[in-house]
């Protein structure tokens, strides 16, 4: 790949032939919207939509070896994850900051799937470099793809599809089946807060399964629905809630850190960060019109007390909504605020600061800790 050249998932040529609006996303060019961000996502939030997801990069971990360059890279026990179960952690670097937010899958005893985000795939990949477990790996990224497929009726249309992917009723559990001569993984993950899955396979079969859901009624969704669907359950992304100067702390998500891990790297670090005073991540909900974007200045009493990292306009909810850092004697839940763009300063949107998620009638299945 030349520099500014962007990469294309397995399944470019369906998004053309479906007229998707194209653009850039973490090196790839990706399907932003089909037909419209609120249809895409009332689809999912009623029925199936399917999201090609194969930009997500994908590392493969075995042995004894696999599992201590987990442990290294990662704050999620490894061990304790058992076979056919998947478990949300980070990678940390060395003040305690989120250099990404991932996925482990353990899809057999000795096999443990990675999942990085896309943006942050080649930064990952540098860390393990440094800290000398990069070898321990191997990158399926460009061999593999990856689709999300969700919504309430996600295992109607699942069982006719791949009738061999017979999922449990709980979130983050993984089933390996046999499809058309390929081997699947399907995990009930997903970052929409509906019931649904997560399926990586080689190349040639994600091309068949896209073909395959979508006769079967999935509708196709784009980048647009998938952060609007993410911003209603309040998953935070990386880039906007989570950074590399963001610590777990900060982003109230102690919860994936796994006490019984000592060895990952940052740890120190991420104990010195427990004690510490810091912004907290909250929801604001906007009481008018107005549709609240990142990094919009965030006022409390006439004092500037915080930003957005992410906001738009809820098709559930039909209104504003936001997630953004504040002082953390500000984040009380009915707290009045308003929050200002800086390119209209004399228009502030009248909001207040709310219990999260914003919407709460999806159809996951609970699980102990259900990541993103």
């Amino acid at each position: 790949m030349t520099e500014g050249t962007l990469q294309k998932t397995p399944l470019f040529q369906r998004h053309r032939a479906l007229n998707a609006n194209m653009g850039p996303f973490a090196g790839y060019e990706m399907p932003i919207v089909y037909t419209g961000i609120a249809d895409e996502h009332r689809a999912v939030r009623s029925n199936v939509g399917i999201f090609d997801v194969s930009h997500m990069g994908r590392l493969r971990f075995h042995g004894d070896r696999g599992i201590d360059a987990l442990r290294l890279l990662t704050t999620i026990d490894v061990t304790s994850v058992p076979v056919e179960h998947a478990r949300y952690g980070m990678v940390l670097n060395d003040h305690a900051g989120i250099i990404d937010d991932v996925f482990l899958y353990t899809v057999a005893e000795n096999d443990r799937i990675l999942v990085v985000n896309a943006s942050n795939r080649n930064t990952v990949l540098a860390h393990m470099e440094k800290l000398g477990i990069r070898s321990a790996a191997i990158d399926e990224t460009d061999d593999t793809g990856m689709l999300a497929v969700q919504g309430p009726h996600t295992r109607d249309i699942l069982k006719r599809v791949i009738p061999g992917a017979d999922l449990p009723d709980f979130s983050n559990r993984i089933v390996s089946t046999r499809w058309e001569a390929f081997d699947l993984f399907v995990a009930t993950t997903g970052y929409t807060g509906e019931d649904g899955c997560e399926i990586i396979a080689a190349n040639p079969a994600i091309e068949t399964l896209w073909d395959r859901f979508v006769e079967a009624g999935a509708v196709p969704a784009g980048l647009g629905a998938r952060d609007t669907l993410r911003l209603e359950v309040a998953y935070p992304l990386h880039g906007h809630e989570l950074s590399p100067e963001i610590t777990p702390v900060q982003a109230g998500l102690t919860w994936a850190v796994a006490a019984k891990n000592e060895h990952y790297f940052g740890r120190d670090a991420y104990i010195a960060a427990r004690s510490q005073s810091v912004p907290k991540l909250v929801g604001i909900r906007t009481r008018g019109r107005g549709v609240p974007r990142a990094e919009y200045s965030v006022v409390g009493d006439g004092v500037r007390i915080g930003q957005t990292t992410s906001g738009t306009f809820s098709p559930s909810l039909k209104t504003g909504i936001a997630l953004a850092y504040v002082d953390l004697a500000s984040a009380t839940p009915g707290t009045t605020v308003s929050i200002v763009s800086d390119t209209a300063p004399n228009r502030p949107m009248e909001a207040e600061i709310v219990d999260l998620p914003f919407y709460r009638e999806g159809s996951r299945r609970p699980s102990r800790k259900s990541g993103i």
